[in-house]
């Protein structure tokens, strides 16, 4: 195989006499196009797609409001719309059985809305205005401005009803005729033990054939609770512990007795769950307690059958997933919307922006093969004999072959944790960080085991790769193999080697004799090709 100014001569007297002025242009040309499309066209190309790449991301998703799902005409009903689009939202309804298909029952063009509802009616409140949705029609409900430091509205006495913070107490506000009135004050009578009037809107009411329950979450996070009695003189006296509500919580009723469900992912160490609590007499106790997964916002509504709960949870955004609550354990009914949270060309971007600093590389590997069998003598002769060293191209398909085999279960371990975030309406986001920690470790553990196998076989000459390939690692002096510690050596130089997309080990096998990367030069090794043996044909006259 004979070549121009390019010579392999004995360990000893070893050197790189230099290339023809042809191929170090050729070369020059092809290892900076090949990091500039590397390094470059995937930016480039995101830039153009910026707009594009965007609205494929979360802005594009659905942020629904299920933390003010209301439950009306046997069905779950809930607003939605887009995370970048805060003037616009859909009304949507949905049957909690299995399979159910949500259904758009109109587009509401007044700003975020407040769902209210009972068995009669159901009512969507905003700024702009008040429709009233009844047999799929809707009515202009003519309501004043719900009036300021007020609770959210409530039905009471089957009309709109909120509560107004006073100096001491509140008023309880109904609005009928057209105007809101007060209907009745509640007074606390002695001290200020739970200032619930001075934080209104932490304030949640329940209403239960015309009697008031209050719940509100105090400075500390400690969550009270207080029956308003028939005089509405409130006392301190009258206020309960129920417990520390640190995060999200709902009070619901079930079967005409007040109850609590606490959202809880205060620990790193284990995954997010639900306490439900009930009243029994002075106390609250702990009813139940389970799992649920992570929850962006949750509404707990009664169910079908008695003592039966449904909670309706938002997971990634645009995943609504129903869960039944009964008999003390949580079961998922059904979930709708994509768990996740990117469209196909995002993704299809995002996996060529990477293929992009695979395959070029690869590329130019075959290329400069090519310039190399052409320009360069390939044959090295040492007093053990004459060989073939590995072309750039051999070499680079063997490293994908080993990166695979390394790589490969460590993919397995991400993918798990990514099907937990996004696929799994019962994972944790950002995961259980314990079985995370130990995920990543385990992945860790492997990569390592992998990597010590990969140095023990280019120790001994042949990786997996290099076996594919018929190509084999020998020290340059004798021939022979490196052993261990030296292949263990070349592994770990591919840290640098593998820079820039793997063009710095490329550049030095093209450039430096015979064909060694950093990782060889480390450890006086290179790479040769033991399915093409020498042959007489391959020496030029001069050696």
């Amino acid at each position: 195989m004979a070549g121009t100014g390019y010579q392999f001569l004995k360990p000893e007297n070893f050197k790189n006499p230099g290339m023809s002025e042809t191929f170090k242009n050729y070369f020059l040309i092809t290892l900076i196009a090949g990091i500039l499309l590397t390094m470059g066209l995937p930016t480039l190309a995101g830039f153009i797609y910026m707009p594009f790449m965007f609205k494929g991301m979360m802005l594009d998703a659905k942020t629904i409001n299920t933390s003010n799902a209301v439950k009306y005409d046997g069905k779950i009903w809930y607003t939605e719309s887009k995370i970048n689009d805060t003037d616009n939202y859909s009304l949507v309804s949905l049957n909690p059985q299995p399979d159910a298909k949500p259904e758009k029952a109109l587009d509401l063009r007044c700003g975020e809305p407040y769902l209210l509802a009972d068995d009669n009616r159901l009512l969507i409140i905003s700024k702009k205005q008040t429709i009233e949705y009844k047999d799929g029609k809707t009515v202009p409900f003519e309501m004043e401005k719900i009036p300021e430091h007020s609770t959210f509205p409530f039905f009471y006495d089957h009309v709109p009803a909120v509560i107004q913070a006073k100096d001491n107490g509140g008023g309880l506000l109904t609005f009928r005729h057209g105007h809101w009135v007060e209907e009745k004050e509640i007074v606390c009578t002695s001290g200020t033990k739970v200032r619930w009037f001075a934080d209104i809107k932490r304030l949640q009411v329940l209403v239960q054939d015309g009697s008031l329950h209050l719940f509100f979450r105090t400075d500390e996070n400690d969550l009270k609770y207080c029956f308003v009695p028939d005089s509405y003189e409130i006392k301190d006296e009258d206020w309960q512990d129920v417990t520390k509500a640190d995060t999200q919580y709902r009070v619901y009723l079930t079967d005409g007795k007040p109850g609590v469900a606490v959202y809880d992912y205060s620990s790193p160490f284990s995954n997010p769950d639900i306490t439900f609590l009930k009243n029994e007499g002075k106390n609250w106790v702990v009813s139940a307690k389970d799992t649920s997964g992570v929850f962006f916002g949750f509404t707990v509504l009664p169910g079908r059958n008695s003592g039966e709960l449904i909670i309706v949870a938002q997971k990634m955004p645009g995943r609504v997933v129903f869960y039944s609550f009964a008999g003390g354990k949580l079961e998922k009914i059904l979930g709708t919307g994509s768990p996740f949270p990117f469209n196909t060309s995002f993704l299809i971007f995002i996996i060529a922006a990477n293929a992009v600093s695979f395959i070029i590389p690869l590329i130019a590997a075959y290329i400069l093969s090519g310039l190399m069998e052409k320009n360069l003598i390939s044959v090295y002769q040492s007093d053990n004999g004459a060989v073939n060293l590995a072309s750039l191209w051999k070499r680079a398909v063997a490293r994908i072959i080993d990166n695979l085999i390394v790589t490969i279960p460590v993919w397995f371990f991400q993918f798990r944790m990514i099907k937990s975030m996004f696929f799994s309406d019962d994972g944790g986001f950002p995961f259980n960080f314990l079985e995370n920690m130990i995920g990543i470790l385990l992945s860790f553990f492997i990569m390592l085991i992998l990597t010590v196998f990969i140095s023990y076989m280019d120790g001994k000459g042949q990786t997996p790769g290099k076996m594919i390939m018929g190509i084999k690692t020998v020290r340059i002096d004798n021939l022979e193999p490196c052993g261990f510690l030296m292949g263990f050596a070349r592994n770990m130089a591919m840290i640098i080697d593998g820079a820039f997309a793997g063009f710095v080990g490329l550049g030095l096998i093209a450039y430096t004799s015979p064909r060694q990367r950093l990782g060889d030069l480390a450890a006086k090794t290179m790479v040769i090709d033991i399915k093409n043996p020498v042959k007489n044909s391959d020496f030029p006259s001069q050696i």
